[in-house]
């Protein structure tokens, strides 16, 4: 089976699980995958538009070093309001593919920690978790997500309180490994951020065993019924240890 038609199967499969998920204008994910060297990440959000009404799916490709895009995101709207969302991700994959084979990113790890936006009771900036799933107490991690003002003239008349936020992966077993990632600035892409958290945390271990932590971040920003969720995507390049 073509590389495309095999990929496009998976997706018709995945979505009768997915569809069902969708309210208002909460984006879903789905990981594409690493390369086996765990330079490159690629992954996909989509969903209905809030205001607009019509299905959306946008692919990234990230550097996990410099924890920039590889490429320009591959974004795809359906400019009808009754297509199917599998309309705009089989799109948006063929469009994805060339860029998904020439990265090689469809190696996959394992999710460490999820945290569904749906789910009550737990703390969404703090993660807490091990590495191993059969000990998970050997090596433990803990990632705090922290908020910080970020006023915005374009947001202040309707969404005063608008939000940055900062990313912090401390090793409870190894005091020389602590990671930080810190906004700098709101993109204009974020739409007047108010909140953040912790949706997943991936974990990758390379063809030279260095590990990736992949956290998958929610943005919640103002939306024409209420508040929208997004991802952002933030890797934690880990060398191995000697």
């Amino acid at each position: 089976m073509p590389y495309i038609l095999r990929i496009t199967f998976i997706i018709f499969t995945l979505l009768t699980s997915n569809i069902s998920a969708l309210a208002s204008d909460a984006a879903l994910s789905r990981i594409i995958g690493f390369s086996p060297d765990g330079k490159y990440f690629t992954f996909e959000q989509y969903g209905i538009g809030d205001v607009s009404g019509k299905p959306f799916s946008d692919i990234f490709f990230i550097d996990t070093i410099k924890n920039t895009w590889v490429e320009p995101p591959v974004r795809v709207l359906i400019d009808d309001q009754t297509a199917d969302i599998s309309k705009a991700r089989i799109l948006a994959l063929a469009k994805a593919t060339p860029t998904i084979k020439s990265l090689n990113t469809t190696s996959h790890g394992f999710i460490l920690v999820s945290n569904p936006i749906s789910q009550f009771g737990n703390d969404k900036y703090m993660a807490d978790f091990g590495t191993n799933p059969n000990a998970p107490g050997y090596d433990r991690y803990k990632m705090q997500l922290t908020l910080h003002n970020a006023p915005n003239k374009k947001c202040e008349s309707y969404a005063p309180d608008t939000k940055m936020f900062s990313l912090t992966l401390t090793s409870k077993s190894n005091q020389n490994i602590t990671r930080n990632y810190a906004d700098i600035n709101m993109p204009s892409s974020r739409n007047c951020a108010l909140d953040y958290s912790i949706s997943e945390i991936h974990y990758f271990e390379t063809t030279n065993n260095d590990i990736i932590f992949m956290a998958l971040i929610n943005i919640m920003s103002y939306g024409w019924e209420g508040l929208d969720r997004r991802f952002i995507a933030v890797p934690f390049y880990v060398q191995k240890q000697n």
